[in-house]
């Protein structure tokens, strides 16, 4: 069986104020293209986008990339060995939010 593959999100707030550069058409003759056409990474779609992935949960299930450094941010979860019900098992005690790779600082 195949391993599941994460999806990985690059998202960071300057990209809703990104100048596609249409406004650079203007009223003049329209030219090189009859009509100008919005560019797909205008801030009011990469906005709605990314609202509606955050409303329903899609976000939470990808893998956060840095989009700087292009490193992976996540959580990481510190753990020790107990002995739990006369087993020993991996317990949680302790979690770093929003790690980064300390080596690229």
């Amino acid at each position: 069986m195949a391993a599941a593959r994460r999806v990985g999100l690059v998202f960071d707030d300057r990209y809703l104020t990104h100048n596609t550069g249409l406004d650079k058409f203007g009223e003049r003759t329209p030219y090189p293209y009859s009509e100008p056409v919005q560019h797909v990474s205008r801030p009011g779609l990469v906005g709605r986008a990314k609202h509606l992935m955050d409303l329903y949960g899609v976000t939470d299930q990808m893998v956060r990339i840095d989009p700087v450094t292009r490193d992976i941010v996540q959580t990481i979860y510190i753990r020790k060995v107990e002995r739990v019900g006369g087993k020993l098992q991996n317990v949680e005690f302790d979690q770093v939010v929003d790690f980064r790779d300390p080596g690229k600082e």
